[in-house]
């Protein structure tokens, strides 16, 4: 009870770090506060060491192939962080920018869900719209 949190004796002490990895549809990284917050108490009464957390938001832009490729980069990153140590802030928050605005991603998922060629059609151009952004909020960042 040494941080305050009622629990069972240890029996043991694990040397894992503990790690939470979760995708939402929903774009707000609001929709993982609970989430998360009651795996940081369930790694403390685990006696873990909180390894860091890959938080993906509008996970239903997957369907709009390329468009999610700087995330996977930054897990691909959180892993190699993770060997060493924990994952790191920016890390994290790689993962979880998107980029997509709400109504793009609402748009998105409304006319994937349409299906057929008119959903295709319009998923595609969407898509198209959004990849555009995130290619362009890249070049803003590398001219810093």
């Amino acid at each position: 009870m040494g941080d305050g949190l009622t629990s069972h004796p240890k029996r043991v002490t694990p040397a894992a770090k503990g790690v939470l990895v979760a995708s939402c549809g929903f774009p707000d990284m609001e929709n993982f506060t609970l989430m998360s917050a009651h795996f940081k108490t369930w790694i403390k009464h685990a006696g873990l060491t909180w390894g860091g957390e890959a938080l993906i938001p509008a996970a239903g832009a997957a369907n709009v192939p390329g468009l999610l490729d700087d995330n996977m980069q930054a897990i691909r990153r959180a892993g190699e962080e993770l060997r060493t140590g924990v994952i790191g802030a920016e890390t994290m928050n790689a993962i979880s920018d998107t980029g997509i605005g709400n109504e793009d991603y609402l748009n998105v998922v409304n006319s994937n869900m349409q299906g057929g060629v008119l959903g295709t059609a319009k998923t595609i151009a969407i898509g198209m719209k959004m990849l555009s952004g995130k290619a362009k909020k890249r070049r803003e960042q590398s001219k810093k």
